[in-house]
């Protein structure tokens, strides 16, 4: 007994020393809100404990060995709003899942923004007119004259025949938002008008909201790239850094096309113009009198009758051999019954 209780002892402090381990921790996912993208290297800790970790590549975290108790468990991140969750209960069985949405710092200067006196409309704006022109060669050339004195350019040009052989022209031209209408007056002058549809839609509020978007993909490359300066973190962790300030940047650009895009929409207005010559006029015949048109109905009346006699002087030329073919057979019975009469009378007389 006395050589096993060391034994026994040191038994006791392994098991004591496993069983600290165990104890409960936190883990969860970090993302942006908004946008739902994880968060790469944020830092989650434990307030109290001293006990936190930065998130991995997909945004999660895990806080080992916390001991059971209440706690404020912080998430922050350069860029982005410092976020807590108080009075998080830890138990001693199972780790307890907090999940987290960083806000981006950029909000703030947002809500500032719409704060502030509304700014100018940004107004992206569309003109479609149809006209009737004497010469659609010359029309053409007076247009091109009117984008060019505007400051705008044609963007798109095509010439077809048209319906009932007429010539019809269509084009595009981008014209300076503020010339628009000075444009349209000009283009009106050219001919007769036939159609006209003016559309405008306001595009300030999604500028803003993709600049906000840009601004906050670009807030995270910044901090992969000092991360991957750094040089911090496992292989594995870097190369899961590079995918992601890959994703990053394709988001960059796909944000600054989008932008890109609207603001050249806002700055150039669409003026699409069809033009034809005239159609050509069909005369319509007058109806001829009443006593015309009797007399020709007689007219057909008796051509038609000629023509049903001509069908039947044509029919004869199938109907003769008929005939004489039915003649024949007729004719050929009534000549064998008669045979037949005459050899049954002679028989009956030699009997007798």
């Amino acid at each position: 007994m006395s050589r096993s209780a060391p034994i026994v002892a040191v038994l006791l402090a392994v098991l004591v020393a496993c069983g600290g381990d165990a104890r409960p921790g936190v883990i969860g996912l970090v993302s942006e809100a908004g946008t739902g993208w994880p968060v790469v290297g944020v830092r989650v800790y434990v307030e109290g404990t001293g006990r936190g970790t930065l998130t991995d590549e997909e945004g999660r975290y895990a806080i080992q060995a916390v001991p059971p108790g209440r706690y404020d468990i912080v998430a922050e991140a350069e860029g982005y709003r410092t976020t807590r969750h108080t009075g998080v209960i830890l138990r001693e069985a199972g780790a307890t899942q907090v999940d987290f949405e960083l806000v981006p710092e950029a909000v703030a200067a947002v809500e500032e923004t719409f704060a502030r006196p509304a700014r100018d409309p940004m107004l992206v704006r569309r003109a479609e007119v149809t006209l009737e022109v004497e010469d659609v060669d010359s029309t053409a050339a007076r247009i091109r004259e009117v984008a060019a004195d505007l400051g705008g350019r044609v963007e798109r040009f095509a010439h077809t025949a048209g319906a009932r052989q007429t010539r019809r022209t269509s084009m595009s031209l981008r014209i300076p938002e503020s010339r628009l209408n000075a444009a349209l007056e000009r283009v009106l002058a050219l001919g007769v008008l036939e159609r006209l549809s003016v559309s405008e839609r306001e595009a300030r509020e999604q500028a803003e909201d993709l600049d906000v978007r840009l601004r906050n993909v670009r807030r995270l490359e910044e901090r992969l790239l000092r991360m991957l300066d750094e040089r911090a973190g496992t292989l594995q962790e870097l190369l899961g850094v590079e995918r992601e300030l890959a994703r990053v940047r394709e988001q960059v650009e796909r944000y600054e096309s989008q932008l890109q895009d609207l603001e050249s929409e806002a700055a150039w207005s669409l003026l699409q113009i069809v033009f034809h010559e005239p159609y050509p006029v069909v005369v319509a015949r007058p109806s001829p009198p009443a006593r015309g048109r009797i007399a020709r109905a007689i007219v057909r009346a008796g051509d038609n009758f000629m023509r049903m006699i001509a069908w039947g002087i044509s029919g004869l030329g199938y109907l003769a051999p008929l005939a004489i073919l039915a003649i024949v057979v007729v004719w050929s019975r009534r000549w064998v019954r008669r045979r037949r009469g005459s050899r049954s009378g002679a028989g009956s007389e030699s009997r007798s």
